[in-house]
């Protein structure tokens, strides 16, 4: 009996240990710092970091493609995942503040990994669309971006079944080739800009990711609808 209570005690010990690892917060945060500059620049990979407890999502781009694609987030923290580096499609862009904070240029900090982070999403919730090889992924989160895509840009617009219309603004670093299939009644269009197409997705904004790992973001105001 005394054995099986010093086993039963151990284990209990053992998994005390264990989630108190896992819940144990070693990073430095920062609420509404005052900072210069963007995480993320048109062109550049940008470096995303998912907490998925909180909901949050940390950006940088202090990381190269061979560093990130090798680093993995410590066993004892579960909840933190990678996202794939991400390139604008976007002419200029730039995350001016972070969710929960009042004034452009302020940012929610966090020092991990040997990096610097900026919270630039608050996540609010998840859904698929359709089902196989077209099956859509759709999050609706928070976040304050302004984009602007230049005269003479080519862009590509998501038209819905009921003609509401995302564009895309980010791709895989990593592209993949072949099909982009769509459910039915989803389509691609393609524009070239006859002037410049200044864009602010502030707020609760739809990300829709196709197959291809593209994301197409919106919904746009009727005012800035492409044709069909």
């Amino acid at each position: 009996m005394k054995k099986r209570t010093c086993i039963l005690i151990a284990c209990a010990v053992g998994l005390s240990a264990s989630v108190g690892t896992v819940l144990y917060d070693p990073y430095k945060r920062g609420s509404c710092v005052g900072l210069g500059g963007s995480p993320f620049s048109a062109g550049r990979a940008g470096y995303e970091i998912v907490d998925v407890g909180r909901r949050v999502v940390w950006g940088t781009a202090d990381w190269t493609p061979s560093a990130f694609q090798g680093f993995k987030p410590p066993w004892h923290k579960p909840l933190y995942r990678k996202n794939d580096p991400r390139v604008g499609y976007a002419d200029s862009g730039k995350i001016t503040k972070s969710p929960g904070c009042e004034f452009d240029g302020q940012y929610n900090t966090l020092r991990a990994f040997g990096r610097d982070f900026r919270q630039v999403v608050r996540l609010i919730s998840f859904e698929r669309i359709g089902s196989g090889e077209s099956q859509l992924q759709q999050v609706t989160l928070e976040k304050y971006h302004t984009l602007l895509y230049r005269e003479g840009t080519v862009v590509r617009v998501l038209h819905t079944p009921d003609e509401t219309q995302y564009i895309a603004v980010s791709r895989s670093a990593r592209p993949e080739g072949g099909p982009n299939p769509l459910p039915e009644g989803w389509r691609i269009g393609t524009y070239q800009l006859s002037c410049d197409f200044p864009l602010e997705l502030s707020g609760t904004v739809i990300n829709i990711r196709t197959p291809n790992r593209d994301s197409f973001q919106g919904p746009l105001q009727p005012r800035h609808h492409f044709p069909r």
